[in-house]
Formats: structure tokens, C-alpha cells, sequence
């Protein structure tokens, strides 16, 4: 069984295929503007998608954004266990993984696997202190798998099959010198490093 330092065990870990390049589906994950729309669920059930941010750095994004309302939370947590209960982070490590504190201090962790050009898998890890099984990680990991997962599938794939049409045509990114929840600030950082490999 896999571990990491602190404590925690991975209790489940799921192989999901994408029919894209790596490169589209970490662009996917460098953003959060398409999740109010995309990601019902996460963005009403798990996270205000209007205190998202995104940071670049050195060649890490830190992702931030407060927890939704307890009454509208998926899940059971305490927000006294400790100061964090009640925030989302999330730190993108470049090139091909990434771990997510969820609120709670649930961690869930994704690695990208390119298998060709337009195929990759990513394995999503959930993670509990010393392995204690929880009811409440496994409900969110299969909550997770059949709303996020899947449409964050639909919605990659989509782009593959539009990268390879022949009416695509690269256009500028939105750019915000505040770095608003719009703006894709994130996403230029991550271009940036992929020319620099």
C-alpha cells in the first residue's frame, strides 16, 4: 500500500481513460471557469467556484477556494478539527501530478500517464489517515468518479476532436493582471513550461 509521510494511506485508487493528449487534460485541471458550468456537483456541493484561485509558483500552480456552505456540502465535515477544515487547495506539480486537500483534510491525488498522443490515463488516489476506512472518502470518491470525472471526460475529449478538426485556429488567452477566477493566467504558466521542455 502506497504512503505518504503524514499519516495518510491510499484507501482506493481508479484508472481513468481520456481519449486526448496529456497536454489537454492538465490544461483542463489548470483552470476552474468551466466548473460552474461543467462540474454541478463540485461547484455547488464541495466548493464556491467564486473564491477560486490559481497561482503559479516556481513549476507548481496552487490552487485555492473556500469550502460551500455546510448545508450544501455532499459530505459530513468539521470545520473545528482544524484552522484548514474548511478550505480546497490544490498544488500542480509540472509536469504530471497533482495532490488536492478537499475540505475535511480528504486527500486525493491525480497522476497523468501519456500513453500516446491522443491517449492518456490518470490515476486518481483517495487517501485516509493511517488507512482507517471511510465511509465518508469512499461516497465522495464514487461521487467524484460518476460527476466529475465523467464530465471532465466528455469535455476533454471534445477539445481532442476540435484540436484535430480543420477549422481550428489557435486564439489568444484571456488574460486578467488580477488573476481573477476568468482569467488564464494558470494556463499561460503551464504553456510556458511545456515550450521550455
Amino acid at each position: 500500500m502506497f504512503r505518504i509521510s503524514t499519516g495518510y494511506s491510499r484507501s482506493s485508487r481508479v484508472e481513468i481513460e481520456e481519449n486526448c493528449n496529456w497536454k489537454v487534460s492538465v490544461e483542463n485541471y489548470s483552470e476552474c471557469y468551466h466548473c460552474p458550468i461543467n462540474h454541478p456537483t463540485f461547484a455547488t456541493g464541495v466548493i464556491k467556484p467564486e473564491t477560486y484561485d490559481i497561482q503559479p509558483q516556481g513549476y507548481c500552480l496552487r490552487h485555492t477556494t473556500e469550502c460551500q456552505n455546510l448545508e450544501r456540502m455532499t459530505y459530513e465535515i468539521d470545520l473545528d478539527s482544524n484552522e484548514h477544515a474548511g478550505d480546497y487547495s490544490s498544488w500542480f506539480l509540472w509536469p504530471l501530478f497533482s495532490f488536492q486537500v478537499y475540505p475535511g483534510n480528504i486527500l486525493n491525488t491525480y497522476h497523468w500517464r501519456a500513453v500516446d498522443v491522443d491517449h492518456v490515463v490518470v490515476w486518481r488516489g483517495w487517501y485516509t489517515i493511517d488507512g482507517v476506512d471511510s465511509e465518508v472518502v469512499r461516497r465522495l470518491a464514487v461521487q467524484d468518479r460518476s460527476t466529475t470525472v465523467e464530465e471532465d471526460i466528455y469535455l476533454v475529449e471534445s477539445v481532442q476532436r476540435g484540436l484535430k478538426s480543420r477549422g481550428y485556429k489557435p486564439g489568444p488567452l484571456v488574460l486578467d493582471p488580477a488573476c481573477g477566477v476568468h482569467s488564464e493566467h494558470s494556463v499561460q504558466a503551464l504553456q510556458g513550461w511545456m515550450r521550455e521542455a
